[in-house]
């Protein structure tokens, strides 16, 4: 189980107990997530929709896009500003908290439902796109490509977006991972260092590309906090040393690097894009 483990592909990794306090600790912090998370640069929403700008709808329906993990609808109301009035777009998201708040969005384009990555809620070959944007790290990736597989359109595209605060330039941000790394169980800053483009050649996705974007997040100290606290590894860390403690801590962190209330956070964003072959039964 271990050895299996450090693949960090292998779905022996995860267990139902383990998704279960997962989706709870989402559920409690979703609030929170649509108030202080921060969205994705514009640019990269640009790049995707230009990637996927030559696909036709097959008949008279609209294009489909799918936003797995799609939380409470933050990049999926970005992807709907970039995309043109052919597509709809149908965000999948397994925490009843976080559906709750997404269908609280407004647009007629955007529907949402209950559904996870690894099962995904659509026909075989329905959709146009499929995108997962600061949530792939959570899935039984080996599983979910494959359900990407099976549900794209030939010649279908799938995009991944992280999001990553870049504390190898902050000192702020390498001593706030340093802090969550000894309250938070288990924690390590580098719990995203995936290599996606590896994957999705391994998977069989073809034309790759890679986007990148660095920007700056300038925060007052209460909406950092604000922030913090919508992190299932913030929660964490409350649960095993209080939230005063934990709070105090961010506040010294603040008030150290900080400067008249308020900090600046740099982000690395990157853009992983794929395309779908056709498979055996699709080409049939």
């Amino acid at each position: 189980m271990r050895r299996a483990c450090l693949a960090r592909l292998s779905p022996s990794c995860r267990t139902e107990k383990m998704d279960k306090e997962r989706l709870e600790a989402f559920d409690e912090i979703a609030g929170g997530y649509r108030q202080f998370r921060p969205s994705y640069p514009e640019s990269l929403f640009d790049e995707l929709a230009r990637y996927v700008s030559p696909i036709e709808p097959e008949g008279d329906g609209p294009l489909l896009a799918l936003d797995v993990g799609a939380g409470t609808g933050i990049a999926t109301q970005q992807l709907a500003h970039v995309l043109d009035r052919r597509w709809r777009i149908l965000g999948v998201e397994p925490g009843a908290g976080m559906l709750e708040q997404a269908q609280a969005v407004d647009d007629p384009r955007i529907a949402f439902v209950r559904g996870q990555a690894e099962h995904l809620p659509v026909n075989d070959g329905a959709a146009a796109l499929i995108m997962a944007a600061q949530v792939a790290q959570w899935f039984d990736r080996p599983a979910f490509y494959a359900e990407a597989r099976r549900v794209l359109r030939p010649h279908g595209a799938i995009a991944l977006i992280q999001n990553n605060r870049n504390w190898q330039t902050s000192e702020f941000l390498s001593a706030y991972e340093a802090l969550l790394e000894s309250s938070s169980p288990g924690y390590s800053r580098n719990y995203r260092a995936f290599d996606y483009r590896q994957e999705l050649e391994a998977q069989g996705f073809t034309r790759i590309r890679v986007h990148q974007a660095e920007w700056i997040r300038e925060m007052t100290g209460e909406a950092f906090l604000g922030m913090a606290h919508s992190s299932s590894k913030v929660a964490a860390a409350v649960r095993a040393r209080g939230r005063a403690l934990v709070d105090q801590a961010i506040w010294d962190l603040l008030a150290t690097f900080g400067r008249d209330g308020t900090i600046e956070i740099p982000y690395v964003t990157e853009l992983f894009l794929g395309e779908a072959l056709a498979t055996r039964a699709q080409a049939g």
